[in-house]
């Protein structure tokens, strides 16, 4: 039995670029900004569409159900991994901040 080996995942991942005239100033914090501002703001559209097809569930006013129970699933999915994100963020904060020097 002959198994074909896996492709690398890198091949697939395009770099990172900065986007025009915001992108990254000497000291990146811009460029990472604007990615922090730009995840949120998909967030919240995310948000605010699992919340409308959640509502259409429950008035039985939508034509798809299962695209609507797809659409609250991926919202709440984002919505925890925003959290968990957020929390490994707070941890390290609050390490580097108890390292002594």
């Amino acid at each position: 039995m002959i198994i074909p080996p896996i492709n690398p995942a890198e091949a697939s991942i395009p770099p990172l670029q900065a986007s025009g005239a915001e992108g990254a100033g000497a000291s990146g914090e811009a460029s990472f900004g604007n990615a922090l501002k730009s995840a949120l703001n998909q967030l919240e559209a995310s948000q605010n569409s699992a919340a409308t097809a959640s509502v259409e569930v429950a008035t039985g006013t939508t034509n798809n159900p299962e695209g609507a129970i797809v659409e609250v699933q991926n919202g709440l999915l984002e919505m925890q991994l925003a959290a968990a994100l957020r929390n490994k963020a707070t941890e390290a904060v609050n390490q580097i901040m108890q390292t002594q020097v």
